[in-house]
């Protein structure tokens, strides 16, 4: 409804996920119109880095994935016994697993080595995510740091209220958006 409306060329880019995902391919998008290309140009840089990034996320309770549906009540209870952090990634749009480790610090490990593996040997933007965890994400975001010295544009932003209501407090993502 907006295009048919706007005196500008409107077009949809689908970026696959959210946050910082859309974030980057916004800004790389904004970088190719500033230096004087068109707009076609700048859509195929928005698309590519949509498609390009990773998203890695650090949950720290199951209880609201256990709302959201996600996670059995069964799950939820022993995983919540054993101090069970899962991690999951966003592929194809849709929110996967990718792991689960036992206790925060390992959990947060893994999820360091994951992004300091899906970076390596590449130019990259950096985004740490958060949910009512903003000292957890400094701290995240300072190790990414020393493992990922070569990262461009490196961001600390809090989720949406949309997202945080299914991950719930203390969860955090990190966004490898490669150029």
């Amino acid at each position: 409804m907006a295009a048919a409306k706007s005196r500008v060329p409107v077009f949809i880019v689908d970026s696959h996920s959210s946050g910082m995902t859309l974030g980057f391919a916004a800004l790389a998008a904004a970088r190719v119109v500033q230096a004087g290309g068109n707009v076609q140009n700048a859509r195929s840089v928005a698309e590519q880095r949509g498609r390009d990034a990773s998203v890695l996320i650090y949950v720290d309770t199951l209880q609201y994935l256990r709302q959201a549906g996600r996670v059995s009540a069964a799950a939820k209870l022993f995983g919540d016994a054993l101090s069970v952090k899962p991690l999951l990634t966003v592929a194809n749009g849709e929110v996967e697993p990718f792991d689960k480790v036992v206790g925060r610090d390992r959990a947060l490990g893994k999820l360091v080595d994951k992004a300091v593996a899906q970076a390596y040997g590449r130019n990259v933007d950096l985004a740490v995510e958060h949910f009512a965890a903003e000292e957890d994400g400094h701290e995240l975001l300072q190790m990414l740091r020393q493992r990922i010295p070569h990262a461009r544009d490196i961001v600390l932003t809090q989720v949406s209220a949309a997202i945080g209501a299914n991950v719930g407090p203390g969860a955090l993502a990190v966004t490898i958006s490669p150029f």
